[in-house]
């Protein structure tokens, strides 16, 4: 009977310290975009800096959200810096993420900033295209979110 007590505290501490360990990685990948986010209309270069860091851990972790948000970050940090071509790559990378078949609002965000990257090489119709394709994924959605970013 001890043995059976002792292994089922085992089996649920075991289950306890795996999850918590997994929320603290989480959470870290949250905050360093929260981060970010905080940043990426004042100083870019540190939004870049904590989109980084971010993808770096949110690699580690193998967690398909977080590579495509801080993908966004930094994609928005290097077009901002006139990086064109390391920008699009991020937006490239971002777009082939996982989390962009479940996440309208960060797929339309992508495309947006693609149309960006596409407005500022004088490619007006991919530019044309790509915003015609973020409202339409919008418009399918019924949120507050979408509809802020439709207007």
């Amino acid at each position: 009977m001890s043995q059976k007590f002792i292994y089922l505290f085992l089996f649920i501490f075991f289950n306890i310290f795996c999850f918590s360990q997994k929320e603290k990685q989480i959470t870290k990948i949250d905050s360093l975009l929260k981060i970010s986010d905080m940043y990426i209309n004042i100083d870019f270069e540190k939004s870049l800096i904590f989109a980084d860091k971010a993808l770096i851990e949110a690699k580690k972790q193998n967690n398909s959200n977080g590579r495509a948000q801080a993908d966004y970050y930094a994609a928005k940090s290097l077009i901002f810096f006139r990086q064109f071509e390391k920008g699009s790559q991020y937006i490239e990378k971002g777009l082939q993420e996982d989390a962009l078949k479940k996440n309208i609002q960060l797929k339309a965000l992508f495309l947006i900033l693609q149309h960006t990257y596409y407005s500022r090489m004088s490619l007006f119709e991919q530019s044309y295209g790509n915003l015609q394709k973020a409202l339409f994924l919008l418009k399918s959605k019924n949120d507050i979110e979408s509809k802020l970013l439709v207007s």
